[in-house]
């Protein structure tokens, strides 16, 4: 179960991030550079987003893990 947060503004607060990253993918595979940083982002950006809506559960890691591989 998730935080009780209003859908539109999750998907807004993660969705955005991702649209901007994205561009700047886009831009930079013609520069050819290392694509290596913005990947890193994202992997944070999407750890952070699902750190601050799931409900802590005792610090377990595990459900950290297993919800980062929902996403």
């Amino acid at each position: 179960m998730i935080h009780p947060f209003p859908p539109r503004q999750l998907a807004y607060e993660y969705q955005y991030t991702v649209f901007a990253v994205y561009a700047e993918y886009q831009l930079h595979q013609y520069d050819d550079k290392d694509m290596a940083e913005l990947e890193r982002r994202m992997d944070e950006h999407a750890e952070f987003f699902i750190e601050r809506i799931l409900p802590k559960e005792d610090g377990k890691d595990a459900d950290k893990q297993q919800a980062h591989k929902r996403l």
